[in-house]
């Protein structure tokens, strides 16, 4: 099977996961569990940094599936999910320490550091606020 399909069902995989979020009386995985999607910066600022990295699988995941996340591939063995929801949290992070209005929804900010880091298309943004989906294509 080629890379690219392999990468592509491995996301689907996990994105399965991360939607049905199974009730194993072990401890959830680190994607797992994340409540932040429909926060305030405020929200964000005071929340765990665990919560924080599940929340930011969640914003990730849903880009790749809503097929608007760009190089796919980045996703694979060499940058898995786990860093570049490490990347988003840090940036976010940064973000927020000089936003004026602590009370708007991070979901705004964390969509425009990935913008900026060139890993989503601007037309994400259209289709998610054409489509109100800013919490609903982002908490699956």
């Amino acid at each position: 099977m080629p890379k690219t399909k392999l990468t592509s069902l491995f996301c689907v995989m996990l994105f399965l996961l991360i939607i049905t979020k199974p009730s194993i009386a072990s401890a959830s995985q680190w994607y797992e569990s994340g409540t932040l999607h429909e926060a305030s910066i405020r929200q964000w600022k005071a929340a765990t940094y665990s919560n924080k990295l599940a929340t930011s699988a969640g914003f990730i995941t849903a880009a790749l599936n809503d097929g608007y996340f760009l190089h796919d591939g980045k996703i694979n063995s060499d940058t898995p999910l786990k860093r570049l929801s490490e990347i988003l949290v840090e940036d976010t992070d940064e973000y927020v320490k000089i936003a004026s209005n602590q009370d708007e929804p991070v979901s705004k900010t964390v969509l425009q550091v990935m913008l900026e880091l060139g890993w989503i298309k601007l037309g994400y943004l259209t289709f998610l606020a054409e489509t109100a989906q800013y919490s609903t294509s982002i908490k699956k």
